[in-house]
């Protein structure tokens, strides 16, 4: 397991990013702080990302060398949906 610490330009930490290695499989976890605080979970071609109160608010799915995202109602869009 492994951490890496982002920070802000204030100095203020900007988000941990968690990453563990079970075999050959890696797992990240991202944790946001601030007003717009939530989580994202990479593992594989999946990436899911949380707010604040557990819901999804979006996911991605990579298919080769393309990501297809989707927003919390299904719809794709063009990126992972942004913590607001």
């Amino acid at each position: 397991m492994s951490d890496k610490i982002f920070y802000k330009k204030d100095g203020n930490i900007s988000s941990i990013r968690t990453t563990v290695k079970v075999g050959k499989n890696r797992i990240r976890f991202s944790n946001y702080f601030g007003k717009n605080n939530g989580v994202t979970f990479k593992a594989g071609n999946l990436t899911t990302r949380l707010n604040n109160k557990g819901q999804c608010i979006g996911f991605g799915l990579k298919t080769g060398n393309n990501i297809t995202y989707f927003g919390k109602n299904g719809n794709v869009t063009y990126k992972l949906t942004p913590l607001k």
